[in-house]
């Protein structure tokens, strides 16, 4: 008997759906997710360019990493380099974005499962979450203390005074914010870097800087020393991947803070795109040899054991955690920066773990206050030492008419991120994306291994039947952009 525990998980984006199974003593639980938009099938036979801005509407907080993973791909199918000026615009584009996923995550997505009534009544700040449906209960089992949660509250106003300026650095660069308007292969276009905008987005971040180095990292760090729980590891060892960091288009070599490569079973390898695969068991999709030749219709709403829109994504058929954790492990193993690996080494010791079972709900929030202040350090520097009289294009025209394909891999706020188009004629024949909810949030394959976090979720339900709130942290510990995982 399936009994659903969560109808609809709040402030995330998009659609998910938590249910339990119940059969005799085996209890499991799973996930659904909401309808599919179908983007991916809607974007065969439009002319290519028109991936770039499409696939942008499928997240805010991860949709310039979609813009970025999209137009990579053309480029790969173009065998076209982006000037250096483009490639550091990208650079701070897409890091501001992060920036400010992680900022809205901690605040605005997981705090409030550990918030109740007292800590509105204490601070006064409720009215910053009314468009992120929270709604104070009173005071429960693994709710913050009535001092720390307060206290955390206090800082809100600056949480969002820092997203503000953030949000404006961004549509100062890429012509609007969330979409960013200026992609194309080759650079950017639509706008001229002068000193004035260099400037104000300079000033902006110094605005931030404060918030991002001092209090962010020491409302994290408070959250979890009130709260044990967030250093317990339910998965002792989980695969992690990363596609690494976007070039910087510096001129002395592409500084790059993350490295490529996926960790299995502790031993580091390099990206291999043919091992990525994705599973269709539960899933609404049809395999390709069940497909409607005529229509090619590749879904079918009554396929028996159906429950979800979010493929599984694998690697070499395992199961695999996408995250600014995954991006700093594979880092530190690979050993090419030796600040994350610092990082890394102090953060595994301050909380106890293990280099071979890293993952907790601290360490990956942690992981993103660090990510956060070599952004803004990195970000500052690039805006710093940009040349404005660089070309910020190649100035050519575009040829897609052969038959061929590209391949995008960018790090997204939640992870690995990956674009796939298949063209001929002008035209995109075929379409996919691999985004991070398609690694962690995915439900079990045929081999019968779940995502990351169906497996957290089904080893806590093994000690303890889990609360409604339980549950919720444990998904708000990951970013969760649900749509861009079903497409």
């Amino acid at each position: 008997m399936n009994r659903t525990i969560i109808e609809r998980v709040p402030r995330i984006e998009g659609v998910l759906k938590v249910v339990q199974s119940d059969y005799g003593l085996d209890k499991s639980l799973f996930l659904e997710s909401g309808r599919s938009r179908h983007l991916e099938k809607s974007l065969v036979g439009k002319y290519p360019l028109e991936a770039v801005q499409a696939t942008q509407m499928l997240s805010e907080s991860a949709g310039m990493a979609h813009a970025l993973a999209s137009v990579a791909a053309l480029e790969n199918y173009l065998q076209l380099d982006p000037t250096p000026a483009a490639l550091q615009i990208r650079q701070i584009l897409l890091q501001l974005s992060t920036l400010r996923a992680h900022i809205l995550h901690f605040y605005w997505e997981l705090l409030p499962d550990y918030l109740n009534q007292d800590h509105i009544t204490v601070s006064g700040n409720l009215s910053y979450f009314q468009r992120y449906d929270f709604h104070p209960n009173e005071k429960g089992e693994g709710d913050l203390s009535k001092e720390v949660g307060s206290a955390i509250l206090e800082h809100i106003p600056k949480a969002a005074r820092a997203i503000g300026f953030i949000q404006q650095s961004i549509a100062l660069l890429a012509g609007k914010f969330p979409v960013a308007m200026n992609f194309i292969p080759g650079g950017i276009t639509n706008f001229e870097v002068d000193r004035a905008l260099l400037m104000k987005i300079i000033r902006n971040l110094q605005q931030t800087k404060p918030f991002i180095e001092e209090i962010w990292p020491s409302d994290v760090k408070s959250l979890v020393q009130d709260l044990p729980e967030t250093v317990v590891v339910p998965v002792k060892k989980v695969n992690l991947i990363s596609f690494g960091s976007l070039s910087s288009g510096k001129k002395e070599g592409a500084e790059r803070f993350y490295s490529n490569g996926v960790l299995i079973d502790n031993k580091l390898e390099p990206i291999n795109e043919l091992l990525i695969t994705e599973s269709l068991n539960h899933t609404f999709f049809l395999p390709p040899s069940h497909r409607d030749s005529q229509n090619q219709n590749n879904v079918d709403y009554s396929k028996e054991g159906a429950r979800t829109w979010i493929r599984g994504a694998r690697y070499d058929a395992e199961p695999m955690l996408a995250g600014a954790l995954s991006r700093m492990m594979v880092t530190h193993f690979g050993g090419s920066n030796l600040e994350i690996s610092d990082l890394v080494g102090r953060v595994i010791d301050d909380l106890g773990l293990s280099e071979s079972s890293p993952n907790c709900s601290a360490s990956r929030l942690l992981a993103e206050v660090f990510e956060g202040r070599l952004f803004v350090k990195s970000t500052l520097e690039l805006l710093l030492d940009f040349e404005r009289n660089q070309p910020l294009n190649r100035q050519t025209a575009f040829d897609f008419s052969a038959s061929g394909t590209g391949t995008g891999l960018v790090e997204s706020p939640g992870g690995a991120l990956l674009h796939q188009v298949f063209m001929n004629d002008n035209r995109i024949t075929q379409y996919r994306i691999v985004s991070s909810t398609n690694w962690n949030f995915s439900t079990v394959d045929t081999n019968g291994k779940r995502g990351i976090i169906e497996s957290e979720l089904n080893a806590s339900l093994e000690k303890q039947v889990l609360s409604v709130r339980q549950i919720s942290r444990i998904i708000h510990s990951y970013h969760a952009q649900i749509q861009d995982g079903t497409r």
